[in-house]
């Protein structure tokens, strides 16, 4: 679908405010902006296709030397092209962006680990040793998509979320893929990020009814995710509790190259410094005289989700019944029970164990499981 010239115009004006107020340093190269903006405006404004206009908005920008140029730099927050992709495909695609890096996950060491040796790896562009793609699996509340957020504020390249790309009209499913492919080609190199994959990817044969557009979804992902060529510049992370229901070819080596699990707690323990550490940041402090008062209460198989909660509850206690953190965390844990069902919770575990490629990435406890 082309942009008409009132949405260009506006775009492109928007652009222009940015670049001139938040971004342009009179400095730099001595580039008068104004000068620079109005003699291109009337050529950027005749380009009806997003792409077309896109580009030209970009290469604009670029001649002031911005720091925006396939977004790698680390620094370069709200740059003006991401606001042009951003209204232009705004339905399609979302880019992550956040405060965390790695170090705010608890725990996860051989994960987080792995991550840091790939994104200096791709910074380096030893691209060969470098996976096509992720898997996070888990049960549900154990942090995939905040460690795919935390991914974001630690990597130096931008990560890209799809968002609902289909559409009820025939063939605009797949025309918004394309648009979708063309974009993630054009930023040079990026996360793609798919939450919830067993939902919103297609299978190989289409359900009864949706005439075939499962299977055309299906294909197309698998294709793009496949692609010799995208090694290197595409990274694809695929996140779901049931990682069963999404098709075998599509995790396969050579389009999902790492399967990583994330696991909740598996002792007491680690119950309580997940709860400490979710509680420090409250400024609410539990020491470990605290521990040795409730080790008998506290849960196992506690997803860092569920230990949010109990964070939140232990805060509002300390305040709203004026107690000491120890003395609201025991009241916090009186008749505790996993919001998880626990056939559910040692299900889902059981199929993440499976779907690990690495076995460091598994807990002793679980590996049984296996």
């Amino acid at each position: 679908m082309n942009l008409n010239l009132e949405q260009r115009t506006k775009i492109f004006d928007k652009v222009s405010r940015l670049v001139e107020t938040k971004h342009f340093n009179p400095t730099m190269n001595g580039v008068d902006w104004k000068a620079l903006a109005k003699d291109r405006r009337e050529q950027i404004l005749a380009c009806e296709e997003p792409e077309a206009f896109e580009k030209e908005v970009n290469r604009l920008v670029a001649e002031l030397k911005t720091s925006h140029t396939g977004f790698r730099h680390a620094g370069a927050r709200n740059i003006p092209a991401r606001h042009a992709i951003n209204a232009t495909l705004h339905r399609l695609i979302e880019f992550i962006e956040s405060k965390r890096t790695l170090d705010d996950i608890y725990g996860q060491e051989k994960v987080k680990s792995w991550l840091r040796q790939d994104i200096a790896l791709w910074k380096s562009n030893d691209v060969q040793a470098l996976p096509k793609g992720y898997l996070l699996c888990g049960p549900v509340g154990t942090g995939k998509t905040f460690m795919v957020e935390c991914l974001a504020g630690e990597a130096d390249v931008p990560i890209v979320k799809l968002k609902n790309f289909r559409d009820k009209w025939v063939g605009s499913t797949e025309g918004n893929l394309e648009k979708i492919f063309r974009l993630l080609q054009a930023l040079g190199r990026c996360y793609v990020f798919i939450d919830e994959a067993d939902q919103a990817i297609g299978r190989r044969e289409s359900a009864s009814g949706d005439s075939g557009i499962s299977g055309r979804i299906y294909s197309m992902l698998a294709e793009e995710m496949g692609s010799s060529s995208n090694r290197g510049k595409l990274i694809w992370i695929l996140a779901s509790s049931r990682p069963d229901l999404i098709e075998v070819d599509l995790k396969r080596p050579g389009r999902i190259d790492v399967k990583i699990p994330l696991f909740p707690t598996t002792d007491t323990r680690e119950s309580f410094e997940l709860i400490r550490v979710l509680c420090a940041r409250r400024q609410l402090t539990l020491g470990e005289d605290d521990y040795n008062a409730v080790a008998e209460a506290l849960p196992v198989l506690l997803t860092p989700g569920s230990a949010e909660t109990l964070a939140v509850k232990i805060y509002r206690i300390s305040r709203t019944e004026n107690k000491s953190p120890a003395e609201a965390l025991r009241a916090s844990l009186t008749d505790y029970q996993n919001p998880v069902p626990l056939d559910a919770l040692q299900f889902q575990i059981q199929l993440a164990v499976k779907e690990s490629t690495d076995l460091e990435f598994i807990p002793n406890s679980f590996r049984s499981s296996r």
